[in-house]
């Protein structure tokens, strides 16, 4: 199997799949690139590879891939895409497969998700942590992931979900800058909204990730 990138001024346009001479598949610039689960007309053998990079001012890295054995079946280790990656939906999932199935806990032998486990939402930028019981959720923590600029409207969007009153606890904020440390606030809105208008310029510098966890 054979993975080539095709490039045009340097710029990433597509990414094209070739087995055996057959089954060529290409996808564009800037639209969401597939990740090997959608694979499924021949068996998947060899190594699954794919390069991106966020514009042509860097380089090209490798982001993720694998090794499948002799059945088509993910072996052990791998890091995998989610399902319509672009760029801005860069989440990618990095773990051991178990019977062809990952994610962010674990299996028992049936299949059943068990014990702790890390989730996304559709649009990604909430991750619901819990515990699992018979297939069942049983406890339930809400994190959000995101920029500061966008924030406020994620937090609106999280206290709707589980109405809460805007004065409750809502948030520790860890490795701000990868420096400043905000911890164990009671705030509200307006004033999430005024961190956001402090730090937009310099966002324009440097994408701030951060993490907020309901108490």
């Amino acid at each position: 199997m054979k993975i080539r990138i095709l490039t045009v001024e340097h710029i990433m346009i597509s990414i094209t799949r070739m087995e055996n001479g057959q089954n060529q598949e290409k996808f564009l610039s800037n639209s969401y690139i597939p990740h090997g689960d959608e694979y499924k007309i021949n068996k998947k053998i060899d190594k699954w590879d794919i390069n991106y990079r966020f514009s042509s001012i860097y380089q090209f890295e490798w982001i993720v891939g694998g090794s499948y054995n002799q059945d088509g079946i993910k072996n052990v280790l791998w890091i995998d895409l989610i399902g319509n990656f672009y760029r801005q939906r860069q989440v990618m999932f990095k773990g051991e497969y178990q019977n062809n199935q990952n994610g962010g806990g674990s299996y028992d032998k049936t299949g059943i998700k068990k014990g702790k486990w890390i989730e996304l939402s559709n649009k990604f930028q909430i991750i619901y942590q819990g515990m699992y019981q018979n297939g069942k959720k049983v406890d339930k923590r809400i994190s959000i992931l995101g920029s500061l600029i966008n924030l406020k409207n994620q937090l609106i969007m999280m206290s709707r979900e589980l109405k809460l009153d805007c004065n409750q606890k809502l948030a520790q904020v860890f490795q701000v800058f990868k420096s400043i440390i905000f911890s164990s606030f009671q705030f509200k809105l307006s004033y999430i909204s005024r961190i956001c208008v402090i730090v937009r310029s310099l966002l324009e510098i440097k994408q701030v990730n951060l993490i907020l966890l309901s108490q």
